[in-house]
């Protein structure tokens, strides 16, 4: 059984009466079944319900709890229930009945269902008809009384009228190559922050990696699940979770898109695919246009002009701007005496550190090693001090930071430098789209070709009085970046889905 099975052209109504403590419910004659259902439920399903403190022939009593109807809004609630709703289901029993006014609080246990009379064994193999309603469980119409629908009573209708989607808690996977903290590039900072968000908000929220090298094969990091798989096992993983939204970047976009496409072949329910672009790369512009994501989301406002101009967004594809979110207070600190370039890579001027500390024996730099890239580290340049990678910058890099450097060859955005700024430390850049976009007229500006001109900013700025000048438009940039707008809006994106 997938759902209710009863006639219910007939129903039995009991009388309710609430006591301080308690309350009781009386069924007429006929009602005998019902109570038993009831009963059984209570019996069965301890933990998912109020107490079950008498019963006899007619009548059950049961602990009082609050009405969820008569309490504020709460986002932890609706994932709470959920999770109740996901364990009723795998203990192979259906409620039959779930709507808000069967939903009650109990002060240490949290959300419970009371009213079981419409409950009965559910089919484990497929989705709960309490979360998904009748036609995602293959509850046959006919089950279903029809003057109930309307109501949000028995979901009898499309699964996006079922209650996991009206109360908004969704089972969100990203699918990734990388996840913090063992890999704490930009990319994978920004999705982090992302995904902290639609936690908060209540939604039931993990990491499946492909492509680990590092770290334990499973851990919880800030909250977040995260599980490592071989490209063999993520299909068995994904079909696991059972995700409503699928979010995605990089490498692993087209194989999320690719997922989803399969389970509308295998007949599961398709999960909606979320991409985030963080650059104006062909094959990620292929990727969008190709793939044709329900929600794109791009790292910069220009990031997303660049492909809506090469026509790269497909007409049913949304499109959200998100900069990388950024908490201040992870990074803020009292800045150190050091010159630095995060990323030792080529294209971030890894080489370029190096010239420009041979050029300034008196000054002392910092190189610290990235998350992607091929390192170039020397060992032979004394003023050159090496940072390993690191998941605590505020303590490793901008606690021995002075000046940032950023001569990069491209940056979509540059989230480094407004990390920097929340301790008042200047970037001076190569002016890219991205770094224009996120330092504004914080940035101090030189080609990456013209060394005279890094060299004279750096001295310029190893002067205090220009030093705190440059700090002080830096801190004023950062505050300006507050990412609680734009994590609300990509919060709403998805619930939206």
């Amino acid at each position: 059984m997938t759902g209710p099975e009863h006639d219910w052209r007939h129903p039995v109504r009991a009388h309710v009466e609430v006591l301080p403590d308690r309350v009781i419910k009386r069924y007429p004659p006929g009602g005998e079944a019902a109570l038993a259902r009831e009963v059984a439920a209570y019996e069965r399903l301890p933990w998912a319900a109020p107490a079950l403190l008498a019963v006899d022939a007619h009548t059950l009593e049961i602990e009082r709890c609050t009405p969820i109807l008569d309490t504020p809004p709460d986002p932890a609630h609706a994932g709470r229930l959920r999770a109740l709703l996901e364990r009723v289901h795998d203990a192979g029993w259906v409620h039959g009945d779930v709507s808000l006014i069967n939903v009650v609080l109990h002060e240490e246990r949290g959300p419970l269902l009371i009213d079981w009379e419409t409950s009965g064994p559910a089919h484990p193999g497929l989705p709960s008809y309490d979360l998904f309603g009748g036609e995602a469980s293959h509850c046959p119409p006919e089950r279903i009384p029809p003057h109930q629908r309307p109501h949000g009573v028995w979901w009898g209708g499309p699964s996006l009228q079922a209650p996991a989607h009206h109360w908004r808690t969704m089972r969100i996977v990203a699918l990734v190559h990388y996840y913090v903290p063992h890999y704490m590039a930009g990319s994978e900072t920004m999705l982090h922050a992302m995904l902290r968000a639609l936690a908060a908000r209540g939604h039931h929220v993990e990491v499946i990696v492909t492509s680990h090298e590092r770290g334990p094969s499973e851990y919880q990091h800030e909250g977040i699940r995260v599980r490592c798989a071989g490209r063999k096992a993520v299909v068995e993983m994904l079909d696991e979770v059972g995700a409503d939204v699928i979010v995605s970047h990089h490498q692993e976009a087209p194989n999320a898109s690719h997922y989803a496409a399969g389970c509308s072949r295998r007949k599961m329910k398709k999960p909606r695919v979320v991409d985030i672009f963080h650059n104006t790369f062909p094959g990620a512009m292929q990727v969008c246009r190709r793939w044709k994501p329900d929600l794109a989301v791009f790292n910069t406002a220009w990031v997303e002009e660049h492909y809506r101009r090469r026509r790269m967004i497909m007409p049913r594809t949304r499109t959200l701007v998100v900069h990388p979110p950024i908490d201040g207070a992870r990074h803020r600190t009292r800045p150190g005496k050091h010159v630095t370039l995060v990323n030792l890579n080529r294209d971030k001027g890894g080489e370029i550190l190096y010239e420009l500390a041979e050029r300034m024996p008196d000054v002392q730099f910092l190189g610290v090693v990235g998350g992607h890239g091929e390192q170039i580290i020397r060992t032979d340049v004394p003023n050159v001090r090496i940072q390993q990678h690191t998941a605590n910058p505020r303590r490793d890099i901008w606690g021995k930071t002075r000046v940032l450097l950023m001569p990069s060859v491209y940056e979509s955005y540059g989230m480094v430098s407004i990390e920097a700024a929340h301790s008042g430390i200047p970037t001076i850049a190569n002016p890219t789209p991205g770094l224009k976009e996120a330092l504004g007229d914080a940035g101090v500006w030189a080609d990456r070709r013209r060394l005279d001109e890094w060299e004279a900013h750096i001295r310029r700025l190893m002067e205090t009085a220009e030093w705190r000048l440059a700090a002080k438009k830096a801190r004023a940039r950062a505050a300006e970046l507050d990412p609680g707008e734009e994590l609300s809006a990509w919060v709403d994106a998805i619930e939206s889905l």
